[in-house]
């Protein structure tokens, strides 16, 4: 399983100097291409016809929506989900809320239940019960497969890229000059895309217009989030794609002797609920009385 994993990593990195090799031949040739190679790693498109082929056509197609209309779904949703709560229907996937709590509510959150912990000398299991979140970093390997993570970086990189056309496109709808956009990738695992606006341009606009620019890339990754959820929320009907769907990794077990219960172990459901991610496990963990979780209604995969 891992000599297969390792293999795959080798192929992707293989292709991508095959890539690198192709775009120095094409200069060799004299064919020009608005496309730079540094270090044999890193590879960015810069190109001001993107702006006029890709950009301008979405800039245009917004007009057809009435401006304050944009400006308060864009901002509308963005101070919402930066102070309260991230809007998405995760009872799709089982989980009985219907949105995820802000990043800064987190980051508060967690700071005072750190200083209460340090305080009142709380031991690691009381802090999370009384609300701390705790987060476990991407290791490849370790807390998440490499085919996965692989997975998680052209994720991200999309994102990005879709990010950042909607900055363009919400640019272009309120008539701000758009200097140049592009695109960039690094080894195949980290890729996304950027606009460049005329910041000065920007800045001769209204509080309103600025604050919408701003706001759309947020837009943006809420309406790809909707998008992610339901496509999930549709192979989780499918028996054969959900079991490479669901589960999450156990990464530290604490005074359990239950076989069940290992590092690296993949919970993928518990008394017959299916468990998509961390969060649909604290969700139906809540939801259960943790006396009747046994190793016999937990499902679990090979170790990674």
């Amino acid at each position: 399983m891992r000599a297969m994993q390792y293999l795959g990593l080798i192929i992707v990195i293989a292709a991508w100097f095959a890539l690198v090799g192709i775009i120095y031949l094409l200069r060799i040739l004299g064919v020009k291409i608005p496309v730079r190679v540094y270090y044999g790693l890193f590879i960015m498109l810069r190109d001001e016809e993107l702006v006029k082929e890709v950009i301008a056509p979405l800039g245009n197609l917004l007009r057809r929506i009435p401006g304050w209309l944009i400006m308060a779904l864009t901002i509308g949703l963005f101070l919402l989900s930066m102070f309260i709560i991230v809007p998405i229907p995760l009872t799709i996937l089982g989980i009985n809320v219907w949105g995820l709590p802000s990043m800064l509510y987190l980051m508060v959150r967690n700071l005072v239940l750190m200083v209460i912990a340090v305080t009142h000398k709380l031991s690691p299991i009381e802090t999370v019960e009384r609300g701390f979140t705790p987060l476990a970093p991407l290791i490849p390997g370790v807390t998440i497969s490499l085919y996965t993570f692989i997975y998680v970086i052209v994720a991200i990189g999309l994102g990005i890229l879709l990010h950042e056309m909607a900055h363009g496109a919400v640019s272009s709808r309120f008539n701000v000059k758009i200097k140049s956009g592009g695109a960039f990738a690094l080894l195949f695992l980290a890729f996304g895309g950027f606009v460049e606006i005329d910041e000065e341009e920007l800045r001769s606009r209204s509080l309103a217009v600025r604050l919408a620019v701003y706001s759309s890339g947020v837009f943006m990754n809420i309406v790809l989030t909707y998008i992610a959820v339901a496509l999930v929320g549709l192979a989780l009907l499918s028996p054969q794609l959900t079991q490479g769907l669901l589960g999450t990794t156990i990464v530290y077990v604490v005074n359990s002797t239950d076989a069940a219960f290992k590092t690296g172990y993949v919970i993928t459901a518990i008394n017959g609920h299916p468990i998509a991610s961390v969060y649909s496990l604290i969700s139906t963990l809540s939801s259960v009385n943790s006396g009747n979780v046994t190793s016999r209604c937990i499902t679990q995969s090979m170790v990674l």
